[in-house]
């Protein structure tokens, strides 16, 4: 990873396997085909689980090999559609394939692990501006999550999923007709972790490592 001279947004994120990413790649194929193009839709598939601007690499590169070397790829089941109505930080309505409630611990307690490593090392004022325009949309602990770890989508506040896309109010009747009743299932997995930068709300992978798998 390339030291930045300026703080830059980046994401950590799992890479769904290649049955998952294929399944949510044909969503968003048939959404742009029924609704144009809409935010995130462009993005590859994944799951973000934590967001914030660093100025540097050099801690955040040690803190990368300390939390690959403490994760294990999640196994999880994928039940159905769950969609972000107003969503708090598009005002859009944002589709996402909903994980099982009985496997989003497994993904709360990989986030600490990521969250504790990473947190420390974020350029807090250029991470808590990027919310500045929308704490009004946060609930109070969301609003607490960004001052605490820059993230206001922490712990049990979080619900961990994969998004196709947020899509305008005005087009999601389009959408929900075309996608609602054939709801993504199955049994799935993350092999990988990634990490992202943001560059004008388009991501740029900048590392990707391997996950142990479980015995």
């Amino acid at each position: 990873m390339n030291r930045q001279a300026d703080s830059v947004p980046l994401f950590f994120s799992l890479e769904p396997d290649p049955a998952l990413t294929t399944l949510i790649l044909d969503y968003k194929q048939r959404t742009r085909r029924v609704a144009g193009d809409q935010l995130y839709l462009s993005d590859p598939p994944h799951l973000t689980v934590y967001l914030a601007a660093f100025a540097s690499s050099a801690k955040l590169d040690e803190a990368w090999d300390r939390i690959v070397g403490r994760l294990v790829a999640p196994t999880f089941e994928i039940t159905g559609w769950h969609l972000f109505e107003q969503d708090a930080l598009t005002g859009r309505q944002t589709l996402v394939c909903d994980l099982c409630a009985a496997d989003r611990d497994i993904f709360r307690a990989l986030q600490r692990t990521v969250v504790d490593a990473a947190a420390p090392w974020r350029d807090r004022r250029a991470t808590e501006q990027r919310y500045a325009g929308r704490l009004d949309r946060l609930q109070h602990v969301e609003r607490e999550q960004v001052e605490r770890v820059g993230f206001p989508f922490v712990g049990d506040g979080w619900h961990p999923h994969f998004s196709i896309a947020s899509i305008a109010t005005g087009d999601w009747p389009r959408v929900r007709a075309e996608l609602w009743n054939d709801p993504p299932r199955g049994r799935f997995t993350c092999p990988r972790l990634q990490l992202y930068e943001l560059h004008d709300g388009h991501p740029r992978l900048v590392r990707s490592s391997s996950l142990a798998t479980g015995v």
